[in-house]
Parts: C-alpha cells; structure tokens; sequence
C-alpha cells in the first residue's frame, strides 16, 4: 500500500483537507505524512478511515491509483453473471481460485483482490448450499462494508453478492438503523459511462433483499425502508425525460418497485404503479424472466 500514499496526497490537496483534518481521531499527522511521501505503510483499517475523510469510495480511489482497476472489475462484474447465469460452477471455481493467487502475489492490492474471490465464492453457495463458506471471509467484507463510510458501486456489488448469505436481522440492523444510511448508499448517477452498471447493481440488491425477506418468511414492510433509501437517487434520477429513454428496462423497473413501496404505506397508487410497469414490460420482448420475478414480488406482497 505504499503506492497509495503520493496518491492520496494528491486528492487530499485537491478536496482542500489538511493533514490535522484528515487524520483527527484516526491516526496521528506524522504517520500520514510518512505515508503520503511512501516512506511507510498503514494498515487498511487505518486508510478505510482516511478514504471516508476525503469522501472517496474503495473503487473511485483505485481508479487513480491504476485506470486498470475499474476495466478489472468491470470485466470480473459480467464473468461472474455469465458464469452464473450459466450454471458454470467450475468457471466460478476458477476465477475465485485466479484472484486468491492474485491476492496472495500483489501486496497492494491484495484486499481487493480478496474481496473479488469472496464474491465469487458466495455465487458458488448459491448454486451449490453444500460449499463451505468460511465466516472469517463473510466477516471481512462486513468489515469492509461497515467502515466505508460512503460506498461506491464496488462496495454495492459487494453487498449485491454476498445479501443472500447474510442474516436479514443483520442487513436491517446495520442499513437500517446506521443514521447514515443515505450517505453509505449514495451513489453517483449522472453523466457517468457507469449509469446502467450502478442502476444494474442497485436493482440487483433490492431484488436479493426481497428473495431473502421471502426466504425468511418476513414482511415486505421490514425492509421498505432500506429499499426506498437505497432507490432514491435513482428514482431522482429518473426525473429527467432523457434519461427514462436511454434506460427504459431500468425505468420500469424502479417504478415496480417504488409501487411496492407505496403498497408497502397502504397507499393505493402503488397497485397501478406496479401494474403500468408489468403491463408495459410484457410488451418487450426477451424480459419473461424479469416479469416473472414482478410478479411473483406482487404475489407475496398480496400476502401481507
């Protein structure tokens, strides 16, 4: 992690924090000062809490490091769905071993490297329960999750993979009741090549916390909440015409759920939020699979 430091320097100069601002209460001023000039390292613990002090995510953070990064995990984000979607358990196998061995080889980037072999092994539990997933890697991505204090897409498409193997008391308790709940999932939408990777990714969440609440036989209501704080953005940011055209699947989608979340405050406008957007997405073509999961939402909704 010595490479990060000069890194660091640079965005903490850039945002106009000063080194007594960034390191109050975490780390004193001297052994930030050694690190910004690469003359030593501190442990990831310490650098999450500086990350949070500069208001930049994991992934926003590598990618000045190395412009690499975000085509590495662009590239790991659609082999994992492939695999997946596929069934392919061997090539999930593969991957998950290929990044352990990176972990293990680079130093610097071993956490992230690390994180990606966890994630991937998670989809393996999911299509095979009998895979044995060790709770000391569970442990590390909620710590990782826990002390990012603003996540960025990575820590979303972290949480995306790993939320059917964690415990919803867990989800609700940590999310829910955080007071910063807004500022962990605020994510940036805009004029971003990564629109529909970050609106992918959050559908993906709330679809999960949704399968999980059915799993464990619990209320839509207990985690309306998390859903609707996690949707907001990017409900806002389907305020503007020219973005529900250029993502159309993505717009229906939100708008199921945020009918849900209207049904969910006995507020009967939901029903016909929920049914424009069924009824418009049976219309398209190669979306059976997605309808399919609405309406099986609207079902057990139905039931509560």
């Amino acid at each position: 992690m010595v490479r990060f430091g000069p890194v660091y320097r640079q965005l903490r100069i850039a945002k106009g924090i000063k080194v007594k601002e960034a390191t109050s209460g975490i780390c004193t001023p001297q052994s930030l000062n050694r690190f910004e000039k690469g003359d030593s390292n501190i442990s990831i613990d310490v650098f999450q809490k500086l990350l949070s002090r500069l208001f930049i995510s994991w992934n926003e953070f590598m990618s000045y490091v190395d412009e690499r990064f975000i085509d590495e995990y662009l590239y790991v984000s659609k082999a994992i769905d492939q695999a997946f979607l596929a069934q392919n358990t061997p090539q999930l196998h593969h991957l998950a071993n290929h990044y352990l061995e990176l972990a293990e080889q680079n130093e610097e980037l071993s956490h992230f490297y690390r994180l990606l072999s966890i994630s991937i092994r998670s989809k393996i539990f999911e299509l095979n329960p009998k895979f044995e997933l060790k709770t000391e890697d569970i442990t590390f991505v909620q710590k990782h999750l826990d002390k990012i204090e603003t996540w960025g897409n990575f820590e979303l498409f972290l949480i995306t993979n790993l939320v059917q193997i964690l415990p919803l008391n867990y989800l609700k308790h940590t999310y829910i009741c955080n007071e910063n709940i807004s500022k962990k999932v605020k994510l940036t939408l805009g004029y971003s090549q990564n629109n529909e990777l970050i609106l992918n990714n959050s559908l993906s969440f709330i679809n999960r916390l949704i399968s999980q609440t059915i799993l464990e036989k619990e209320s839509f209501k207990n985690i309306a909440e998390l859903i609707e704080i996690i949707s907001a953005d990017s409900l806002y940011f389907f305020n503007h015409k020219a973005n529900k055209k250029q993502y159309p699947i993505q717009f229906l989608r939100f708008s199921f759920i945020k009918g849900l979340i209207l049904l969910s405050k006995d507020d009967e406008k939901g029903s016909l939020l929920c049914q424009k957007a069924l009824n418009t997405l049976i219309g398209l073509e190669h979306y059976s699979a997605i309808t399919n999961q609405m309406y099986d939402q609207l079902q057990y909704f139905d039931k509560f």
